[in-house]
């Protein structure tokens, strides 16, 4: 091969995807060749093509109920975050002085806990569809004026999205890509509203596939451990009280709940006031039907 063969040979592909960058032209990814042939809004078998319909869609998805949408989106780089907490300090070594030369009592030395608290890795994918699909209509029947009435993720949090209804987009019912990604927002929340409280990491799949955060379950118990020398942190522990699924309609169990509350609430206030971390906002977490019962 001659020294012009050679060149070519080596700065072909880089030309050729130099030139081809302005159109935005990547590698290529061959799909699996099976699109799905319903699940679409419009055209042939769509389920939202009925001519003459009002462009109000109402809808009986009934969302998940939970924290998520209160919680703040902070994102990191860092694939092993740790925290330091100090956990006080030692007291003082020594007796009090005789002499004006003896030597003072030492102050002690502060203490402090390393937690973790390790990312989890969740993935949901599209369904595959036609290419030529997208678009179509029936006729010019097929409305292109629906609207979606609400959202089965009103507390969506991180995932809510468009410019009209914050969980919805615009085009939903009209967009078969925006009704693709959409669903998929839907089925991440499901599952993070859940892994929220249930999250372990000893659930991890052995391949890295799949990885659990961890959940509240793990983060609001007792048994703290430092994270690199396993030593115990009893002062990071939470304060938890065990009711033992008693029936709050069972006397005397709904009068102790709510005096338990009525403290608890009052023993966080001092806590704050004490360690200097006010003003603190405190989110009290149940279900509604125990609200409901507790203040009938």
């Amino acid at each position: 091969m001659d020294i012009i063969a050679q060149l070519a040979k080596e700065l072909g592909p880089a030309l050729a995807k130099e030139a081809a960058s302005k159109y935005g032209i990547g590698l290529k990814h061959d799909a699996t060749g099976t699109p799905i042939a319903s699940g679409y809004s419009h055209g042939p078998g769509g389920n939202f093509s009925y001519p003459g319909v009002a462009p109000d869609v109402f809808h009986t998805a009934v969302g998940n109920r939970g924290i998520l949408g209160q919680l703040p989106t902070t994102p990191s780089v860092f694939t092993n975050p740790t925290f330091q907490v100090l956990t006080g300090v030692q007291d003082v070594t020594g007796n009090e002085k005789d002499t004006v030369c003896e030597n003072a009592p030492q102050a002690g030395l502060i203490k402090s806990c390393m937690l973790t608290s390790v990312f989890g890795r969740y993935e949901r994918a599209t369904l595959e569809i036609e290419l030529n699909r997208l678009g179509q209509r029936n006729d010019r029947a097929d409305p292109m004026d629906l609207t979606l009435v609400g959202s089965p993720i009103h507390q969506s949090g991180i995932f809510a999205s468009g410019p009209q209804n914050p969980e919805v987009p615009g085009d939903l019912l009209t967009n078969e890509l925006s009704r693709k990604f959409w669903e998929l927002a839907v089925a991440i929340h499901r599952q993070i509203s859940v892994q929220l409280w249930t999250g372990n990491p000893v659930n991890n799949s052995g391949g890295g596939g799949y990885k659990e955060l961890t959940g509240f379950q793990l983060l609001v118990n007792t048994g703290h451990l430092d994270a690199e020398t396993g030593t115990a942190c009893p002062s990071i522990d939470s304060d938890l009280k065990d009711f033992n699924y008693g029936r709050i309609d069972v006397a005397p169990n709904g009068d102790n709940l709510v005096e338990a509350l009525s403290y608890l609430l009052h023993t966080r206030i001092d806590l704050a006031e004490r360690t200097g971390v006010m003003p603190v906002r405190w989110v009290f977490v149940m279900r509604s039907e125990l609200f409901w019962e507790l203040t009938a």
